[in-house]
């Protein structure tokens, strides 16, 4: 057989799963359902993926314990290690946590996910000034990667253009919302199309993003992981304004920030 199924070989574009957005930058389209088999998603390379997001562009999952009345709210924020779109529903972010929150904790617990694959620090900052007000969470989880720190004080990425907090840490939101790039996908050229949709291609594939991912992950530990990094981003001042800006959104509300910085 020379060829696969198109369910073994679509990847949807950003284009596909994101909206401008003049609050956030972007966000995810409402009432996505979508399917597909990621690749270079690590144990769950080409494993079946299904993303759904509500009318809102958020992931939700909940867990009830019984007839227990203690219910527990849980507010994700963060990029696509939050979102985390390229797993298996039942190993999302969301569906994990709030089973093992409703287990210990002996409560019904929803966890909504706010997470965007692209957002710096700027726009999972604006996701939880959005969110937190609407949802009223229990616990914030704040997810952050190294690279959260680009494209800071600036409108234009490689996504959409966003807000932004200026050197003067005053909020510009006049951004142009047609910027658009595909990132390839279903935007691609009929011979990357082709590539993808052919099965010898997509048998050594796994091995090749193996090798590359050798490669970069040397680039990224020589970009991220020098001495100097952490002091480059934390004198930033959007950093720090950003930092007391949500201790003091969240002052009566559980924080927790865990990050990808190895």
């Amino acid at each position: 057989r020379l060829l696969v199924d198109k369910s073994d070989w679509y990847n949807p574009s950003l284009v596909d799963l994101l909206v401008p957005d003049n609050q956030l930058g972007w966000k995810y389209k409402g009432d996505l359902d979508v399917k597909w088999r990621p690749e270079g998603a690590g144990e769950f390379n080409y494993s079946p993926a299904h993303f759904i997001t509500n009318s809102r562009g958020l992931m939700e999952s909940t867990a009830r314990v019984g007839n227990s009345n203690k219910n527990i709210t849980v507010l994700l924020i963060g990029d696509s290690t939050v979102a985390n779109r390229s797993v298996p529903n039942e190993y999302s972010f969301e569906s994990n946590l709030s089973k093992k929150i409703a287990y210990r904790a002996g409560a019904n617990v929803r966890v909504i996910n706010a997470g965007v694959e692209g957002y710096n620090l700027e726009n999972s900052f604006f996701a939880l000034k959005k969110y937190f007000s609407e949802s009223q969470p229990d616990l914030v989880i704040f997810g952050l990667c190294s690279n959260d720190w680009e494209s800071l004080g600036k409108s234009e990425t490689p996504i959409f253009s966003k807000p932004f907090i200026d050197s003067n840490l005053k909020l510009q939101t006049i951004i142009d919302t047609t910027k658009n790039n595909s990132y390839g996908g279903n935007n691609s050229s009929s011979i990357i199309r082709l590539l993808n949709r052919s099965a010898l291609y997509r048998w050594i594939h796994p091995s090749l993003l193996g090798v590359l991912g050798l490669f970069q992950r040397g680039q990224i530990n020589r970009a991220y992981l020098r001495p100097a990094f952490l002091s480059e981003i934390f004198v930033q001042p959007q950093t720090d304004f950003i930092f007391r800006s949500v201790r003091d959104l969240t002052i009566e509300t559980k924080v927790l920030f865990y990050s990808y910085l190895s």
